[in-house]
């Protein structure tokens, strides 16, 4: 498959996914998800959808069992919309890269200082 194909296809899915979170799902523990990327095999029967949560002020968790039932919800809403013979199957991962941004750059700023 193209490199190009599987760029279009991720950039859909993750609109998809930001507008279902928005208008569709009634959980609010997901409303405040924010797709920072998605991440699909180059057959496309997978992806792996990166999230970050923009309320840090939670104090738990999402839990195992509802990030599942919230997975199986988003890829059958997924299916309504897309237009491809089979939905990747979805995984989600809490994005670390912010995290993992300010983590260098306080090494770096130490090292310089």
């Amino acid at each position: 498959m193209s490199a190009d194909r599987v760029s279009r296809v991720e950039d859909f899915i993750r609109r998809e996914i930001s507008t279902i979170i928005l208008n569709q799902v009634n959980d609010i523990r997901f409303k405040d998800f924010n797709i920072t990327a998605v991440r699909c095999s180059s057959d496309l029967s997978s992806a792996k959808i990166f999230y970050k949560q923009i309320n840090f002020n939670k104090q738990e968790p999402i839990s195992a069992l509802a990030l599942k039932k919230f997975t199986s919800l988003v890829r059958s809403k997924l299916a309504k919309s897309i237009t491809m013979k089979r939905v990747p199957t979805l995984t989600f991962f809490e994005d670390q890269a912010l995290d993992n941004y300010s983590k260098i750059t306080g090494l770096l700023d130490s090292i310089n200082d």
